[in-house]
């Protein structure tokens, strides 16, 4: 990056091999990227921005344009001609304006800045390398503490001179120095650190700092990361959930997935694949263990890759599938078992030992995953984050556990079990996903001779026990089975016909079938129905009520189906000859008649939010991204966001069967073994103050000491304030009353500019109590003396900018240079000189609200205007005079006066001549009632010879010093210094005017130097004339008499003569 017009682009070109557009009659517009491939590793990408400092950009958009570079760059060519004039110092000034704005993010801010100064002379360039190192030593020491040098660039600066474009030795400086420097960049060595790791991470470091700077989001850049990160997570967990690999966002719902869509699940940040095997998942879950190990002889379970199998949609919305669909999930992963050799499903006979192999199998694969899920997720969200993995595994992860397993109730139709999920609605009627029908064929002996293939189908209900028997055998009696009321009943004897006894069929056990009479419970007694009972039970040992605990979906962990029903647990125990063995907890709620905690074994997020003082997290939001500022002069675009705070929630784990986390107190920051540690990461708990302006939280601790700090936005508490009714700021126009909110903190002190000023209430209420009243250059705090608008409806005061933010508690928000600025007399010479284009304003050099500064009887080479010091001298001293006498015409002048006063002025002339004068100029202006110019600008030796006449009439001063005025707006300044001579015997009509004339005389033509003097004849109204003197910034002189009239005008002319001291030798 660099100023326009500086080669940024022909440089980048054949440094990187790059082809920007390159053109000589236009600039490069907006930011644009190129990508080289260096090495089959290595990719280098290269951004070419456009010109900083144009007309076309502002302030701002420069800050941003160099705090994006420096974020993200490794090696950053500053571009820059030879000489370092003011644009350089504004540049630079706008870096140090970014300082700080991104910040806490490793990975930002480690590039080198190459500062590579265009067409420069070889033999020049130890000069131009000193000059540059000066300017920066003076940046680096008016701000050691926060510097874009330090900050920005981590200290790494190089300056380096490149001849003029289109030289031989243009192409071998960039071969031997920017080139070689790059490559060391790019090719670290050993162990060094070099960019991003992925081009992953770069992109993420780059939409990061570019969302930042679009919503003007100064916060930690750890948060966004973190956010980001979880963003991320977020993405790829519904793939690797359901088919335990990475796969696109916009698949993972499709009915089918390629398997080049798949990609293997790494570790993050390693290329390490994430695999569970099948002891380590027998190691985590000892009680399922033996089951697998069985079914691993048989099925071959650690042969199964993860990765092949796909649960075919996308589980993170489970609860929005039907159960229809998790039934097919079901019955698809059933087959997947068949396949790998637990029996041919396409012929055997389907029992309901069948199913509970297939449970162990379907628990075995949905335990895995969650495993592989977890790991990665560990990888992934590191323990700052551990409160949002434990909410995704609560949320996704479990509830797939939960899904996906079978509910264990038997079929409503035959004797298999139900193929629903185990979390379908009880209302929902059971199924086994079949027709019902016994896939078996007769295993009689009279039905299977000759093959057993061509035995006839069974006839029975599936998952019948017993033997299967065909229609049309006669093999067993056939009669209605004496139970037959039973739930279970399968209807048909099965003895041999003409049997002895009552007809029973192969059920062994007859179930009652009647509700159970859990609360939560709809299914089926599955208690004898020949044993006398008042309970019914289902198969169902668990408790079924949904866990107390706020957010958890699992069910209660205790092991008694009537948790909380204490007669039924007591006649269930007393019915089927068990001890009843009362819960202590039960008895004790029953007694005091509250109802009974359910609670899961598993541990819980805690629901409370924390309770630590200070706001937990600072976020900056974008309201819209253009707002339209509507004022009564006149609307445009701005940028707003405000920032809010908020308390997280409690990051403390509950432990499985308590309701709290007991001693420890509700805190978002995960508690460690150090106590040092835990104390440290306290810090991460803002103050709760926020700023007065722009509404902005203070981003230091909470408790701390000394002054708030933020990186504030816009300035939404606030209006404008002032002595006229329009404000401008630069493009912006305001009218008094309107909000501020299109204007930022420190921007807007950075327009507002030299020697401005903040209005707070005044501390007295009133200036008969206000204690700043007094010289206020050393208190930076004043009453307000004038009348504002709109009127406050209260007494206020007047902050300069370093008292302003002091008094409001909190850091200055603008840099070094800036308060610097600030603190500055905002008193601007208006001599025309300035306001040419190339010409910038020239201001007071003292401190804002000095008192006068009289100008020293020795020159100092300053000019005095007012009261205030500048460096520049508009006054010309060529030691020419452009002398203006204004002379009383009136009747009192008649006669011997008017003569007297005429040989006064000759000699005055005269005098002039003689003392090297030649050169001046003279006009002659009488007045009387009206006022004449009777020559101007005449030469002094033409002036001579010339003869006033007399007129007469009243006196106005008013008419004279107007047309002095016009002769002085008329004079060439920069070689004639103007002596206005007014004389008058003071019979004056109109003194107001008169001096409001001279007012205007004195500020107009001070800076050059203007001299006035008042010459007061006789003794009528003199106090007037003397008042007038002081008005135009002169002398006021006294005569009584014509020879006293003379001697003044000689002494005047003395006043003109130049100085001609010097040194002689002391005689011996």
């Amino acid at each position: 990056m660099g100023k326009q017009s500086t080669g940024k682009s022909y440089f980048l070109n054949h440094l990187t091999g790059t082809t920007f557009a390159i053109s000589g009659s236009r600039c490069t517009d907006g930011a644009w990227m190129s990508l080289r491939f260096l090495s089959t590793d290595t990719l280098l990408v290269v951004l070419d921005f456009e010109g900083l400092g144009s007309f076309e950009r502002s302030e701002q958009e420069d800050i941003f344009l160099s705090v994006l570079n420096a974020s993200v760059s490794m090696f950053t060519v500053f571009r820059m001609e030879s000489r370092f004039d003011k644009d350089i110092d504004g540049l630079f000034s706008r870096f140090q304006k970014g300082v700080q704005l991104i910040k806490n993010d490793a990975r930002l801010f480690r590039g080198l800045l190459f500062m590579s100064v265009k067409d420069v002379n070889m033999n020049d360039r130890q000069g131009v390398v000193d000059e540059l190192a000066t300017k920066l030593n003076a940046i680096f020491d008016s701000s050691r503490e926060h510097n874009f040098l330090t900050e920005m660039y981590a200290g790494q600066v190089e300056i380096n001179c490149t001849p003029p474009f289109g030289t031989r030795e243009y192409y071998q400086s960039m071969e031997n120095d920017a080139a070689k420097r790059l490559l060391e960049i790019v090719s670290p060595i050993e162990g060094a650190g070099g960019g991003f790791s992925t081009g992953k991470a770069f992109l993420d470091c780059l939409r990061i700092v570019l969302a930042k700077i679009s919503i003007l989001d100064w916060t930690s850049m750890d948060k966004s990361t973190q956010k980001l990160v979880v963003s991320n997570v977020k993405q790829k967990l519904p793939g690797i959930l359901r088919t335990g690999c990475h796969v696109p966002q916009s698949l993972v719902a499709e009915p089918t997935i390629s398997p080049q869509m798949k990609e293997v699940v790494l570790q993050v940040g390693s290329q390490k694949k994430v695999f569970v095997s099948f002891e380590e998942v027998c190691q985590r879950y000892p009680g399922n263990a033996t089951k697998w190990k069985a079914l691993n002889r048989v099925a071959a379970l650690d042969e199964i890759a993860d990765e092949t199998i796909d649960f075919g949609f996308d589980v993170t919305a489970i609860e929005d599938r039907g159960i229809k669909t998790i039934q097919r999930i079901l019955i698809a992963l059933f087959h997947k078992l068949c396949v790998l050799g637990y029996k041919e499903k396409d012929c055997a006979r389907f029992t309901t030992e069948d199913q509970k192999c297939f449970d162990d199998f379907v628990a075995f694969v949905l335990r895995r995953r969650k495993m592989k899920v977890s790991l990665w997720l560990r990888s992934a969200l590191d323990d700052r984050l551990s409160e949002t993995r434990s909410k995704l595994e609560q949320r996704y992860v479990d509830q797939l556990v939960i899904f996906l397993s079978r509910c264990q109730h038997r079929c409503a139709s035959c004797q298999l079990g139900c193929t629903h999920s185990a979390a379908h609605s009880t209302e929902m009627q059971h199924h086994c996903g079949t027709n019902h029908k016994c896939r078996g064929r007769c295993e009689y002996a009279e039905c299977r001779v000759g093959s057993e293939s061509k035995a006839p189908p069974c006839s029975r209900s599936a998952g019948h026990e017993g033997k299967c028997e065909c229609e049309k055998g006669e093999h067993t009696c056939g009669q209605l089975c004496v139970l037959a009321r039973a739930f279970n009943c399968d209807r048909t004897c099965s003895k041999l016909a003409e049997h002895p006894g009552d007809h029973r069929c192969s059920v062994q056990v007859h179930t009652c079938g009647a509700p159970c009479s859990a609360e939560t419970c709809k299914a089926a007694c599955v208690l004898d129905i020949q044993r006398r009972h008042v309970v019914h039970k289902c198969v169902e040992m668990q408790c079924l009520h949904e866990c107390c605990m706020h957010g958890c979906k699992h069910i209660c962990g205790e092991k008694n189906h009537f948790h909380g029903q204490a007669d039924e647990s007591r006649a269930f125990a007393e019915e089927n000859g068990m001890t009843y063995s009362p819960n202590l907890c039960e008895d004790s709620v029953d007694m005091e008649g509250s109802p009974v905690t359910h609670m899961c074994l598993a541990s819980h997020a805690c629901p409370e939010l924390c309770q630590v003082s200070g706001m937990c997290e600072q976020k900056v939001h974008l309201k819209k991204s253009s707002r339209t500022y509507q004022g009564a002069r006149g609307s445009f675009e701005y940028i707003y966001q405000e920032m809010n705070g908020c308390k997280k929630q409690c990051i403390c784990v509950v432990p499985g069967g308590r309701h709290d986390h007991e001693p420890l107190e509700h805190s978002c920051v995960a508690p460690t073994e150090n106590a040092i540690e835990f104390s440290s990461m306290q810090t991460i708990h803002y103050c709760d103050v926020r700023c007065p302006c722009c509404d902005y939280y203070c981003n230091k601790p909470f408790g701390h000491m000394g002054l708030h700090d933020t990186s504030h936005g816009n300035m939404q508490r606030t209006y404008f304030l002032a002595k006229s009714n329009d404000i401008d700021l630069e493009d912006r126009k305001y009218q008094v009353g309107e909000r501020g909110v299109a204007e930022m903190c420190n921007l807007f002190c950075t327009k507002m500019g030299r020697g401005h000023i903040h209005y707070l209430p005044c501390e007295g209420k009133g200036r008969e109590h206000c204690v700043y009243t007094a010289d206020a250059s050393k208190d930076r705090r004043r009453h307000c003396e004038d009348e504002l608008y709109p009127p406050p409806g209260k007494a206020m005061d007047e902050l300069l900018h370093c008292r302003f933010w002091t008094t409001i508690g909190w850091e200055d928000p603008c840099s070094e240079e800036e308060r610097a600025l600030f603190a500055k007399c905002p008193f601007q010479c208006d001599a025309p000189e300035h306001e040419e284009a190339d010409k910038a304003p020239s201001y007071c050099t003292l401190e804002a609200w000095h008192l006068p500064e009289m100008k020293p009887e020795v020159g100092d080479g300053f000019a005095y205007i007012h009261g205030h010091k500048f460096e520049c001298v508009h006054a010309v001293d060529s030691g020419k005079f452009h002398n203006i006498f204004v002379l009383d015409n009136s009747g009192s002048m008649s006669g011997r006066p008017w003569k007297n006063l005429l040989c006064a002025c000759n000699e005055f002339g005269i005098n002039r001549l003689q003392d090297g004068g030649e050169g001046d100029l003279v006009s002659y202006i009488t007045f009387s009632n009206c006022s004449i110019i009777h020559c101007e600008g005449e030469p002094l030796e033409e002036a001579l010879k010339m003869k006033l006449p007399y007129y007469g009439g009243g006196t106005s001063f008013e008419v004279g010093l107007r047309a002095a005025n016009e002769v002085l707006s008329r004079n060439d300044h920069k070689h004639f210094k103007a002596v206005v001579i007014f004389f008058s015997d003071g019979h004056p009509r109109d003194i107001n005017l008169a001096l409001a004339i001279a007012q205007r005389m004195r500020s107009m033509y001070v800076k050059y130097d203007f001299k006035a003097f008042v010459v007061g004849f006789g003794h009528v109204n003199l106090p007037v004339l003397q008042r007038m003197a002081v008005e135009m910034g002169g002398e006021y002189r006294h005569v009584l008499d014509a020879s006293e009239l003379q001697k003044e005008f000689q002494r005047i002319g003395a006043v003109l003569r130049k100085s001609e001291a010097s040194l002689a030798l002391v005689e011996a």
